[in-house]
């Protein structure tokens, strides 16, 4: 686990607080996410709760019904899974850029540190640039977005071929899933008064109140969520899995995984993915190339 983890400043640990923040900036999901077995592992140190914080904007790049709605009907399945897990829950819906947009900081007053993760690019980058120098609590980023932890593969690569062998002599260290993380000290607080209740039914209604782009609709293919994901993995395995190699560039064959917008919005693992895959080539007989 420690390969993957990076303190971004120096400060120390919080006496008296009230939690561990663990901050779900891209990886948005329960299981396999390394970052939150990490902040729940120093969280038991403490004899802490852990708060898991998640937020979405108006003000992101092209923000617009599809994106909004894809990321909160995730949301019922992250809140489920941290129920039955023992953490605490906090997702923040900013509607209007007049809308407060420093709910992180309120949070980190309160918290002995915070997890977050470690992501290359869009926004997560730039806050894990500039957040860790205006907190005066340790402030930890932990690559769970890739099967090998990026920091291993620290040399700028330029082709797929270069960095490909690399990556595979790796392979066998790190698909192993990640430990369940056992929380000791159950959340037994509130939720947050800025906390937004998302269900089933009333995501439509919540994406209705943002100042976002109304052009674009939800989609009619894909809904949001770990358990959507699953759902897709399993296909995939079952169904597609030996006829991916062959048909993967023909559209018309209907073999790839839909799983690139589980992926991108952190509903599901690589890791998860990459394991599930192995297993069943394992148990079919599959060979690699296949």
């Amino acid at each position: 686990m420690q390969d993957r983890v990076l303190a971004l400043n120096d400060r120390p640990l919080r006496s008296g607080a009230d939690y561990v923040l663990y901050w779900a900036q891209m990886n948005r999901r329960v299981h396999f996410n390394h970052g939150l077995a990490h902040a729940v592992a120093l969280a038991n140190q403490l004899r802490l709760p852990v708060l898991y914080y998640e937020g979405l904007t108006c003000s992101y790049p092209w923000a617009n019904d599809r994106l909004h709605t894809f990321i909160l009907e995730g949301v019922p399945d992250t809140a489920a899974a941290l129920d039955s897990l023992g953490a605490g829950y906090a997702f923040y819906l900013r509607r209007r850029p007049s809308d407060p947009n420093d709910i992180l900081y309120r949070l980190a007053a309160h918290a002995a540190a915070i997890v977050t993760d470690d992501y290359p690019t869009f926004i997560a980058r730039r806050h894990n640039q500039s957040v860790p120098q205006n907190l005066d609590i340790p402030y930890y980023a932990v690559d769970s977005s890739c099967v090998v932890p990026m920091r291993l593969l620290a040399k700028r690569e330029y082709a797929a071929y270069t960095i490909r062998p690399r990556i595979h002599r790796l392979l066998p260290t790190y698909l192993d899933p990640v430990p369940a993380p056992a929380i000791q000290v159950r959340w037994r607080a509130k939720a947050p008064e800025f906390h937004t209740e998302v269900t089933r039914t009333n995501v439509a209604e919540l994406v209705a109140s943002c100042q976002i782009d109304h052009s674009v609709p939800p989609s009619l293919s894909f809904r949001g969520g770990s358990c959507e994901a699953a759902r897709h993995l399993a296909l995939f395995v079952d169904n597609k899995l030996a006829r991916y190699a062959e048909g993967r560039n023909e559209p018309s064959a209907h073999v790839t995984s839909d799983l690139s917008p589980y992926l991108h919005f952190g509903n599901i693992s690589s890791l998860q993915v990459a394991m599930q895959a192995r297993e069943h080539a394992a148990e079919h007989n599959l060979v690699a190339d296949e």
